[in-house]
């Protein structure tokens, strides 16, 4: 599934992720991708601990 956004990041931290990606041989995109993946694994984490731990089901 291909999907697009439009983002305009802070100067530095594009300057970052350019940096990275050509260190490590990759696209800006799958540096990107690999970042968000890893936010998003670690909230998922996060919320089943909380879960755990209180005993609750957070309602959204």
């Amino acid at each position: 599934m291909n999907s697009t956004f439009n983002w305009n990041p802070e100067k530095t931290l594009w300057k970052k992720v350019i940096h990275l990606a050509s260190e490590r041989g990759q696209s800006p995109e799958s540096i990107i991708s690999e970042a968000v993946k890893l936010y998003v694994d670690t909230q998922l984490v996060e919320t089943v601990n909380n879960v755990v731990s209180n005993g609750s089901i957070p309602l959204f």
